[in-house]
C-alpha cells in the first residue's frame, strides 16, 4: 500500500513590498472615511447655523414689525438709533409723548447689532419728552440712567446696519436733513457672515397710522394734547 501523499501548505511571510501596498491602501481608505466624516460634520454645523440665523431673523422681524405698526410716529434719529412713539398698554392717558411710550431701535456703536430698548417708568415719574429732546443722543443716556428699561438684542452678530425711511409719498428721507417724523415706512438693512460669505438681509415695516399732523410748525413739539389720534 502506497503511503498517503501529504498535502503540504506552504506558509510564507508577506514581503516588504506587499506590506507597503497594504499600508498605502489602508491609509487611503482611512483618509477617505475621515474626509467624509468631516464633510458630514461641517454640513451639519452649517445647516444648524443657517437654521439658527433664519430663526433669529424671523424673531427680529416679528418684534420690529409689531413695534413699527403700533408707532404713531418716528420721532427722531439720534446717534445710531431710531426713536418710535408707540401706542401700547403702558400709555398713562395724559395725551403727551411719555417715557414709557418710547421704543428705541438700536444698531450699536459699531453698527453691528439690531436691538430694541423701551422704558418702564414708575408712577409719577413718567415725564413728557419733546421731539426736540429726542433728537439729542444725551436724552437716551439720561433716560437709561433714571428709568427702568429693557434692552433686547435681536440680531447679532451682524455688520453695517443701516436705516431707510420713506414718507407717505414714497420719497426717501435723509435723517440728517429731513424731518423723520414724516416717515411712514422704514427698513433695516444689514449683513451677516454665514459659511464664510456675507449675506444681505432687510427688515421692512409700515406705520398703520401717523400723528405727524400733530407736529407744530417748528417741528420740535406737538400742537395738540391728544396723542390718541
Amino acid at each position: 500500500m502506497k503511503p498517503e501523499t501529504a498535502i503540504r501548505h506552504r506558509r510564507r511571510a508577506f514581503t516588504l513590498a506587499e506590506l507597503l501596498v497594504t499600508l498605502v491602501v489602508t491609509a487611503i481608505v482611512l483618509s477617505a472615511v475621515a474626509t467624509l466624516a468631516f464633510a458630514l460634520s461641517s454640513a451639519t454645523r452649517a445647516g444648524g447655523d443657517t437654521a439658527e440665523a433664519q430663526a433669529q431673523l424671523r424673531l427680529a422681524t416679528l418684534h420690529i414689525t409689531e413695534s413699527v405698526r403700533l408707532a404713531r410716529m418716528v420721532c427722531a434719529a439720534p446717534g445710531n438709533d431710531l426713536v418710535l412713539w408707540v401706542h401700547t398698554e403702558r400709555d398713562n392717558g395724559d395725551h403727551r409723548i411719555n417715557v414709557n411710550e418710547l421704543v428705541y431701535i438700536e444698531r450699536g456703536d459699531d453698527l453691528d447689532v439690531v436691538g430694541l430698548c423701551w422704558f418702564d417708568a414708575a408712577e409719577g415719574s413718567n415725564a413728557e419728552v419733546s421731539l426736540a429732546d429726542l433728537t439729542q443722543a444725551q436724552t437716551k443716556a439720561n433716560l437709561l440712567s433714571s428709568h427702568n428699561h429693557t434692552q433686547v438684542t435681536l440680531v447679532e452678530p451682524c455688520r453695517n446696519v443701516q436705516f431707510g425711511l420713506w414718507d407717505g409719498d414714497g420719497l426717501m428721507l435723509n435723517p440728517a436733513t429731513d424731518a423723520v417724523w414724516k416717515a411712514r415706512r422704514l427698513a433695516i438693512a444689514f449683513e451677516r457672515i454665514e459659511n464664510g460669505a456675507a449675506g444681505q438681509y432687510q427688515i421692512g415695516a409700515t406705520l398703520l397710522a401717523s400723528a405727524e399732523h400733530l407736529v407744530n410748525d417748528a417741528g420740535d413739539g406737538l400742537v395738540s394734547e391728544d396723542d390718541d389720534e
